[in-house]
C-alpha cells in the first residue's frame, strides 16, 4: 500500500525506532567562548507505559482465526517496530455473517474484516492486515507525540 507521503513517514518511522530524543541546552561556559558551549542530552521516552512490550495475545477460537493469526503473528515478527507494541487479535465467529476478525492496540481497532473461506486468501488478509497495522500505531504514536492538549487525556485524540 503506497501513501502519497512515503517520505515523511519512513522519516517519522525512523525517528519513532531510534527512540532517542535530543534536546540542546545552552550553557554559558564561565569565561571561554567554545564550540561545545550546546550539549545534547539523551532520554529514551516512553512510548507505551505497558510494562510487557512486544506481545501478541491471540483470542481467536476457530482453525481460520489461528491460521490468521500464525500468518500475522509471523508478518508482525518481521517489523522492526513489533517489539515495542502490544497487539491482541479478537475472533468472533457467526454463521449467518462469517468469522469477524479485528486486530486492537490500546483498546483500539486497528484492523477488522470478515475472514474468507480460503486458506490462501487468509494469507493475503493477514498481510494486509500486518501492513494497516502497523501505519496505524506509528500514526497514532506519532498523533500522541506531536498533538499535547492539557484537556485531553492520552485516548481522546
Amino acid at each position: 500500500m503506497k501513501y502519497w507521503n512515503d517520505e515523511i513517514r519512513q522519516a517519522s518511522l525512523a525517528l519513532l525506532v531510534s527512540g532517542l530524543a535530543f534536546s540542546m541546552n545552552a550553557q554559558a561556559i564561565s569565561g571561554e567562548e567554545s564550540a561545545g558551549a550546546l550539549t545534547a542530552s539523551v532520554s529514551l521516552p516512553l512510548v507505551s507505559a505497558e510494562p510487557l512490550r512486544g506481545m501478541l495475545v491471540n483470542q481467536t477460537m476457530t482453525v481460520a482465526g489461528q491460521e490468521f493469526f500464525r500468518n500475522f503473528a509471523a508478518g508482525w515478527r518481521d517489523l522492526p517496530v513489533s517489539q515495542r507494541y502490544s497487539v491482541s487479535i479478537h475472533e468472533r465467529p457467526s454463521v449467518r455473517q462469517g468469522t469477524r476478525i479485528w486486530v486492537a492496540f490500546n483498546r483500539e481497532t486497528m484492523f477488522q474484516a470478515f475472514l474468507p473461506p480460503g486458506r490462501d486468501q487468509i494469507l493475503a488478509l493477514s498481510e494486509q492486515a500486518v501492513a494497516m497495522v502497523s501505519a496505524s500505531i506509528i500514526d497514532t504514536d506519532l498523533n500522541r507525540a506531536m498533538y499535547r492538549d492539557a484537556d485531553l487525556a492520552a485516548d481522546e485524540i
